[in-house]
């Protein structure tokens, strides 16, 4: 293989590997976005951030609903007897 091939190659891997850099960089571009408009975001470790609250307070919220149904059905229990 001559250099000249060896030159077109390796240029036409460089090429592929900037397409594919230029796409996920939209990609990115269109996260960010997204990010801001539907979640009022300005960057991914924003989200994070705030996907980590959510979660945080998704848990309380679920003990703070199972501790009321189980104060439900013991109500309802005594009073059924």
């Amino acid at each position: 293989m001559s250099n000249l091939d060896k030159y077109l190659q390796l240029k036409e891997k460089v090429e592929i590997a900037q397409q594919k850099a230029d796409k996920a960089e939209g990609a990115l571009e269109q996260l960010i976005e997204r990010l801001k408009k539907e979640f009022c975001c300005s960057s991914v470790s924003v989200a994070k951030k705030k996907l980590t609250a959510l979660q945080k307070q998704q848990t309380t919220l679920e003990r703070d609903f199972e501790k009321a149904i189980e104060e439900f059905e013991k109500e309802w229990e005594v009073q059924d007897e």
